[in-house]
């Protein structure tokens, strides 16, 4: 699939809509939601370029309604229940991806690498974990937004070849296996809407841009966490 032209503002638009998603499978911080008014997550769902903004914005403003309403204590405990200990529904890669885990990892870790972007030693994330793919997506996104703006063909090529080639062998492999299980397993309203948001954002990403994306199959049972054998060499905060 030949990739669009996509205007930077959308990119833009994406980066942020992910950015939101990540922070709301975040560790709790229900503080500053509040702020974001229903007419700019409108035009976010709109200049995001969803297939259905009206509804896009509404489920939206639903995450945020239900974030700033969740008691901290009841957010925090159902994100370990699901993503810690036993992980009823695990937020690495690894879990999902039936490949060697070593691999994978540095393969994450090239990419990160490559590019600048750095993992926060205070967030506790592997490179495997949803929040830090979804974080470094959205950066390709900034990136390819600047590139288009400063009329740089040749580093708009390159990022452009690493949103296709990170949805072809990473995100793109897990990330609806993963809102199928959230959306299975949490008994959290916040987070069954965030599964449906996540799944619905990541689609209208990948149709836009022509990323690869797997085949949907059944949830199952993913592999349970059992430490990893390789990590990053980064600690410090993540370069945006």
């Amino acid at each position: 699939m030949t990739p669009a032209r996509i205007p930077g503002r959308e990119c833009l638009a994406q980066a942020d809509a992910l950015l939101l998603v990540a922070r709301l499978l975040s560790p709790p911080r229900p503080k500053g939601f509040e702020a974001i008014a229903p007419d700019d997550l409108d035009q976010l769902a709109f200049h995001s370029g969803l297939k259905t903004p009206l509804e896009a914005g509404r489920v939206l403003r639903v995450a945020l309604e239900l974030a700033a309403e969740t008691e901290p204590s009841t957010w925090s405990d159902e994100r370990t229940r699901l993503f810690e200990g036993g992980s009823i529904c695990p937020p690495n890669e690894t879990a999902y991806v039936r490949r060697d885990k070593g691999a994978i990892l540095a393969d994450l870790c090239g990419f990160y690498g490559a590019f600048g972007f750095e993992l926060a030693p205070e967030s506790g994330e592997k490179a495997d974990h949803i929040v830090t793919e979804l974080e470094f997506l959205s950066m390709l996104l900034v990136m390819l937004a600047r590139s288009d703006e400063a009329k740089h063909p040749d580093a708009e090529t390159v990022t452009r070849d690493a949103l296709a080639a990170f949805a072809r062998d990473h995100l793109g492999e897990w990330v609806s296996k993963f809102c199928d299980r959230l959306a299975e397993t949490t008994s959290l309203p916040l987070f069954r809407n965030v599964a449906r948001l996540l799944d619905h954002l990541f689609e209208t990403v990948a149709v836009r841009h022509g990323l690869p994306r797997s085949v949907r199959t059944s949830v199952g049972s993913p592999e349970v966490e059992r430490g990893t054998p390789y990590e990053c060499g980064m600690t410090e905060p993540r370069a945006h």
